[in-house]
């Protein structure tokens, strides 16, 4: 624990003898864990998804290549937690890479800014889609690439249908 967070103590405990609501209270229990769980994967994923867009804003003004490559890794770097203390540096590293990168697509693809869809809209969506930081970090770019092609064209369609 990190100190600053207090304990939480339940607001009903069986009592010490058992009974039928013990049942009950750790079956409670296990939705509870798997719920925060849950949510603490997608706060992830959507803390994620706006740093990869500061992120891409901050060395987007950069007009050489290397310095907008040493820029991004650097700020990467120093973004992960205790990452100078990690011995699986490079492997820490490459994960949030490449979340970038494939966040990077979504944000430069051509037929969202063919069609004029605002990409906060296409954000929107795709945080609603369920997906996690380690999906994205795990799936072949090929077959997110393909997914993302279909995902652009529902987004152009829908938006154009609410607008």
């Amino acid at each position: 624990l990190n100190g600053e967070s207090e304990l939480s103590i339940p607001t009903y405990t069986p009592n010490i003898h058992y009974n039928s609501k013990w049942v009950d209270q750790l079956n409670y229990l296990k939705i509870r864990k798997e719920q925060t769980q849950v949510n603490l994967e997608w706060e992830e994923f959507y803390i994620r998804i706006c740093y990869a867009k500061a992120l891409y804003k901050e060395i987007s003004v950069i007009d050489d290549e290397k310095k907008r490559k040493k820029r991004l890794s650097d700020l990467i770097k120093q973004s992960i937690p205790n990452y100078f203390n990690l011995k699986n540096q490079l492997c820490e590293f490459s994960r949030w890479k490449r979340f970038y990168k494939l966040i990077v697509l979504l944000i430069e693809d051509s037929t969202l800014s063919a069609n004029n869809i605002p990409l906060e809209f296409c954000f929107q969506q795709f945080r609603g889609l369920g997906l996690t930081v380690n999906y994205l970090c795990e799936v072949k770019e090929q077959e997110f690439k393909n997914f993302l092609d279909d995902f652009v064209l529902k987004c152009v369609e829908r938006y154009k249908e609410n607008n």
